[in-house]
């Protein structure tokens, strides 16, 4: 009878039923009953970590295979059984073991919506939490697990509902102006003018997306065609103003909208294509596309309005001049800076992601001013470059970094600048390879 009890299987209804000769047998089922009592509350304990750390890991900008593969390492160290299934926007957990189905076992099923968002401060925390605890439980007895856990879900609560050091309107305004002038002097090698009303549109787009992420949330879906219509009837509205003065129409337009260009979550598609996360991966590739047709109607619109000059390549005679080569040491770290600053990228990131982004444009300065090369091999080498280094960093950091390669969606405007088809495909396509040259 008292080995049975040390076994820690015998059930409170068994117990109750048995006779049990000696005191020592009563308090030996004491210490299994305690014992199983304490094994299910760690059980539950667990549970709850791994659905709430999978809810952060996709609200703070982790790709569905990348959360995957971070859940199934932290249950090995925790050594819980669980199994992971993901949709767009819905994440299903099961706890259990998956070969066994009958209804006397504890398997539980867990099923999570949450929307994708993109806050890489947040996610490099809650990365770090997690690394840290698994070391804490390998490390530690049984008795100190018990209150390892508790403390980790309360540090998830803490991370997930603290204000972060990006939330600061204003900053988030500015960052949107100087990040749209600072690239149209270093992608388009815009003129004094182009970068001066680059910064105003970019003002303008994000003061409007800050309007409507508190006060017109349930259209939030119509906020790039929006922001693009206003972006082009301004700077037409420019050039028939003062039609003498030279300015470039794409370069302000997609300066000013380079947040809103679906390169990010074209690339995080293209990703999650070649790590055979189909769905959420053909989902995402649909919905950048969805956004660029957007952009491409918001510019239609505008430019349909008549009494608008469209073409001032007739009438302009004042040139403006150029930033050169030497403003490149400065546009690039602004740009880099205040692309992180609006993505959330955790400060001890912006070196390491600035000297990728670096990495990347000088390649490409390079392959296009020194070995003549044509644009869409020196595309191809600047992603793959960006790509290698990003991933080496992220195996050096014990974290993938997330790329904030934002290719241009040049593919549509062509089509509505030139009228060219053929063009536009190419650079549809062009898009599409430096996503896999990146992966």
């Amino acid at each position: 009878m008292a080995d049975f009890l040390h076994s820690g299987k015998l059930s409170k209804r068994i117990i109750s039923n048995s006779v049990v000769n000696n005191v020592e047998e009563i308090e030996l089922a004491e210490v299994s009953f305690d014992d199983e009592d304490k094994s299910e509350e760690r059980r539950i304990l667990k549970q709850d970590f791994i659905v709430r750390l999978a809810k952060c890991l996709l609200r703070f900008g982790n790709t569905l295979y990348q959360a995957e593969r971070k859940l199934r390492k932290v249950c090995l160290s925790l050594k819980i059984k669980a199994e992971f299934a993901g949709l767009p926007d819905l994440f299903l957990i099961s706890f259990g073991s998956p070969h066994l189905t009958t209804v006397h076992t504890n398997n539980q099923t867990f099923l999570l919506f949450q929307r994708q968002g993109y806050d890489f401060g947040k996610l490099t925390e809650v990365t770090k939490l997690c690394h840290n605890l698994c070391k804490k439980v390998e490390n530690s007895y049984d008795h100190e697990v018990k209150l390892t856990f508790p403390e980790a879900i309360k540090t998830l609560d803490d991370i997930e509902l603290s204000k972060g050091s990006f939330d600061n309107k204003i900053f988030q305004t500015l960052s949107f102006g100087l990040g749209s002038a600072a690239v149209a002097q270093l992608a388009f090698s815009g003129s004094i003018i182009d970068i001066c009303i680059a910064f105003f549109c970019g003002t303008f787009v994000g003061l409007f997306s800050l309007f409507v992420s508190v006060f017109l949330t349930e259209y939030s879906y119509l906020f790039e065609l929006i922001a693009s219509f206003f972006v082009t009837f301004f700077v037409t509205l420019f050039q028939t103003l003062f039609p003498t003065m030279c300015i470039n129409f794409s370069c302000i337009f997609l300066s000013s909208l380079i947040v809103q260009l679906p390169g990010l979550p074209f690339t995080l598609a293209i990703m999650e294509l070649c790590n055979r996360s189909t769905v959420t991966g053909t989902v995402k590739l649909a919905h950048s596309m969805i956004i660029t047709l957007l952009l491409a109607v918001g510019v239609t619109m505008a430019k349909s309005i008549p009494f608008l000059l469209h073409d001032t390549s007739e009438t302009c005679t004042l040139n403006f001049w150029s930033p050169g080569v030497p403003f490149y040491f400065l546009s690039l770290p602004l740009s880099s800076f205040t692309i992180n600053y609006l993505l959330k990228v955790a400060y001890v990131d912006w070196i390491p992601m600035l000297v990728v982004n670096s990495s990347g444009f000088f390649s490409f300065y390079i392959c296009i001013n020194h070995y003549q090369m044509k644009v869409e091999p020196s595309s191809a080498i600047t992603a793959f470059t960006i790509g290698l280094l990003g991933n080496l960093y992220g195996r050096f950091s014990k974290d993938r970094l997330a790329i904030t390669f934002l290719s241009g969606v040049k593919g549509s405007l062509a089509i509505l600048n030139d009228g060219d088809y053929a063009k536009g495909a190419i650079f549809t396509s062009q898009m599409l390879l430096n996503s896999i040259w990146i992966t």
